[in-house]
């Protein structure tokens, strides 16, 4: 119902035909094996404004 209403759907009955998918058990446990086998990705480390910089590799540019 709630995917229903985001969706402006008129009737469920569209949101389940088009939205609403099921998988079989085979399905299910391969992408679990997948998910399982995939190594996880080192987090990324944002710094737009070169805080994270250490001093010693600061440039000119650099305000001390």
């Amino acid at each position: 119902m709630v995917i229903q209403r985001i969706l402006r759907h008129a009737n469920v009955s569209t949101t389940a035909t088009y939205y609403i998918k099921t998988a079989p058990d085979d399905v299910k446990h391969a992408m679990e094996k997948l998910e399982n086998n995939i190594p996880q990705a080192e987090p990324a480390v944002r710094d737009t404004y070169g805080t994270l910089e250490p001093r010693e590799q600061a440039t000119d540019q650099t305000v001390q």
